[in-house]
């Protein structure tokens, strides 16, 4: 997903500009099990925020102030059109 700030002082516009330039703001990953994601990350110390729905579907983000700048957001896998063999 490509961003562009709407307007001055935006998230998207302080990240840009404490950048100097288009840079990568965040990374979404598909997991297959979201309660497995947060078990593993809490067992390394990592913070997470609550689960919620994000642009793809129930998600966890971790933030950018524990990633040195880059947020991570897991995504929970569709199992729409997926058919059992």
């Amino acid at each position: 997903m490509l961003l562009q700030p709407i307007q001055q002082d935006s998230i998207v516009d302080r990240f840009l500009k404490g950048r100097g330039s288009a840079a990568v703001m965040g990374v979404s990953l598909e997991v297959a099990n979201l309660e497995t994601v947060a078990k593993r990350l809490e067992q390394g110390a990592v913070s997470t925020k609550q689960s919620y729905g994000g642009v793809y579907g129930a998600s966890l983000l971790v933030p950018a102030a524990d990633t040195r700048g880059l947020w991570i957001e897991f995504v929970a896998r569709s199992n729409e059109g997926i058919s059992e063999a």
